[in-house]
């Protein structure tokens, strides 16, 4: 704290030499500190190192989002850049932000900061327009420009971010499919050149839009995009990455459903490359195929919308409003990983909803631009733990759905029921952080059986955030205390994850769930084999990775036989096992390779190596 306040002192005495000795060692032991890096602009601006200000500024947003005195100075340093339409937008935050936090302020005070951002906005735009315009003219004579059909609009709906990072080739498709098929939709376009080293910069530079930013050097995807995002001004915001081409109706679609509910914060479409289950198939060899079979497919249609725990937002709508709540993306996730899931936990628990728009489709080419870096930089490891060290969350293993227990789950019910039966209810015993019940009912509403209402129960304390972002109810305790926290014969469907071990015994499990269910009521569980891959790789790899013991420690089912007779004795006989086989993960199918190597080398039998595991479904008599 004492050096802090001798770095505050030396700045207000403009002795930035004297800070800047200061922060070299401090610094370094406080990078995460937000206000660390908005001295460390500070001076970079006092040395004239413009470049280096705004790169640390977008990163101290990250850290600090609802500080406007980073935005204010963001703002002033694209001003002197000579990016005024830039430097406006950012102004424009830095007072969204004063104004949020006037309630906090003497009115006096907050009306004079408000006025001050004001006028300070306005000088900006006013004195560097002309210098702008001369120099997109001098631009303009000196290379053509590419042949597009409109500039920005006076009155965006939509600000449209592109990243590029070089890979000029595909940044050129990229934009040309925004301007082709984004119609009738009013619109101003950012775009963001991160530190390329071939002829993006050039091109992005002879584009009709207003907003282009540079960084030097090369900030990463999080970085980008935040520089980005922060300059868009419209109510909603759509970030790309350049290696994807987008469609007929892409952002048509988009709006309809951001639109559909006010609660909705973000939206993403599906891909022919992407995980998270957001991959469409389409048969087509060509990239001319591709949009024929995308203008075929892209037909908007409520019942393909899914509301998600998380999303991956290679291409992605959101509110504007949303992303400021929720603080844009943690430059902490630099090269990508894991930042998708980061940002779409904040978003939600912001209060809004995520929801993956099925019915649309935008090809990408599949991470291009980033994977050099990613595969460098090792951030899928690096993602991971820190993902783990901020929730307290593995979002491998417990915040992704088990589209297997699901598929199971809808393969028991019975054909929709007449209109006006009652809404179903769903409860989700230990189902991490909600996923699977979520994705059951996205399955239910699409099936026709109507909006199912989800309640949540957990005895671990570090899922109820996010359990209540979708649950009508959430409560946690407990195994053995379910039956006394829970209305009884209410449930439809029971989704058990796990805890086995955790609860007193099979049968004392089974005796607390049975009076919360419906006549006929559904229960269903996984046993997962013990020499399933991803348990092996769960056991190889967590104990590296995640330290924590409660990340580590198994959970150990009842035997199948076991766990059959005791269900018949608490009166919820099974009605079906399903042995249910799953495809190799893409992003564990090397590592798959490398396990049966070595379990060959080491004469172990097939089962080590199973992808089969056993669904139990169970009906209440």
């Amino acid at each position: 704290m004492e050096v802090k306040n001798k770095v505050r002192r030396m700045l207000q005495a403009g002795r930035t030499d004297i800070a800047k000795l200061l922060l070299r060692e401090y610094g370094q032991q406080q990078q995460n500190d937000g206000e660390v890096l908005l001295w460390k602009a500070q001076i970079a601006i006092a040395e004239g190192k413009l470049d280096e200000a705004q790169t640390t500024l977008i990163e101290a947003l990250g850290h600090q989002h609802r500080d406007a005195a980073a935005a204010r100075l963001l703002a002033d340093v694209y001003r002197r850049k000579r990016q005024p339409a830039v430097a406006a937008s950012v102004y424009r935050l830095a007072e969204a932000i004063a104004s949020r936090k006037s309630a906090a302020t003497p009115p006096a005070e907050a009306a004079a900061i408000a006025q001050e951002l004001r006028e300070t906005m306005a000088e900006a735009t006013e004195a560097g327009a002309e210098a702008e315009a001369a120099e997109l003219q001098q631009t303009d004579q000196a290379e053509n420009s590419p042949d597009y059909a409109y500039p920005d609009a006076p009155e965006p709906l939509v600000s449209i971010m592109v990243l590029g990072y070089d890979h000029a080739d595909l940044t050129k498709l990229c934009i040309e499919s925004i301007y082709r098929h984004t119609v009738g939709i009013p619109f101003e376009l950012i775009t963001v050149d991160n530190g390329s080293s071939d002829d993006t910069g050039a091109f992005l530079r002879r584009l009709p839009g207003r907003k282009k930013i540079t960084l030097r050097p090369n900030q990463g995807p999080v970085g980008g995009f935040n520089a980005g995002m922060l300059a868009a001004d419209a109510e909603y915001t759509a970030c790309i990455s350049n290696d994807s081409v987008v469609t007929a109706g892409w952002l048509d679609n988009l709006l309809r459903c951001i639109e559909s509910d006010p609660t909705v914060g973000c939206v993403s479409p599906g891909a022919n490359s992407i995980s998270n289950y957001q991959r469409i198939v389409g048969e087509y060899a060509t990239l001319e195929d591709m949009h024929r079979f995308a203008k075929s497919y892209n037909v908007s249609d409520p019942a393909k919308w899914e509301e998600r725990l998380q999303l991956i937002p290679f291409v992605m709508l959101a509110r504007t409003r949303a992303l400021r709540d929720a603080g844009y993306y943690d430059p902490r996730f630099r090269y990508g990983e894991f930042s998708d899931d980061d940002i779409s936990f904040r978003i939600r628990r912001a209060g809004y909803k995520l929801l993956f728009a099925r019915d649309t489709f935008v090809y990408h080419f599949g991470s291009v631009t980033v994977r050099e870096d990613q595969l460098k930089h090792d951030s899928l490891k690096t993602g991971r733990v820190l993902f783990q060290a901020k929730y307290g969350i593995d979002a491998w293993s417990e915040s992704r759905f088990d589209p297997l227990l699901v598929q199971c789950a809808m393969e028991m019910m019975p054909p929709p029921a007449l209109p006006g039966f009652g809404r179903l209810r769903i409860l989700g015993v230990n189902a991490g952080c909600g996923a699977t019940p979520l994705q059951l009912r996205n399955a239910l509403r699409s099936a026709g059986y109507g909006q199912a209402e989800i309640v949540s129960y957990t005895d671990r304390r570090k899922f109820a955030v996010d359990l209540e972002t979708i649950s009508s109810r959430t409560e946690c305790g407990p195994l053995e205390e379910l039956a006394n926290r829970l209305p009884h014969g209410t449930f439809d469907i029971v989704l058990f994850g796990d805890g086995w071990s955790r609860c007193e015994s099979p049968a004392a499990l089974m005796r607390g769930i049975r009076p919360l269910m419906k006549r006929s009521g559904l229960f269903l569980c996984k046993l997962r084999n013990n020499g399933h891959y991803l348990t092996m790789l769960q056991q190889l790899t967590d104990r590296a990775l995640l330290p924590d013991a409660d990340m580590v420690r198994p959970d150990t089912p009842p035997r199948l036989p076991m766990l059959v007779e005791t269900m018949r004795q608490c009166h919820l006989p099974v009605a079906k096992l399903f042995h249910v086989s799953s495809e190799i993960e893409p992003t564990f199918s090397s590592l798959y390779k490398s396990l049966q190597t070595w379990a060959a080398a080491g004469g172990l039998n097939a089962g080590m190596l199973a992808i089969t595991d056993t669904v139990v479904a169970a009906a209440a008599d």
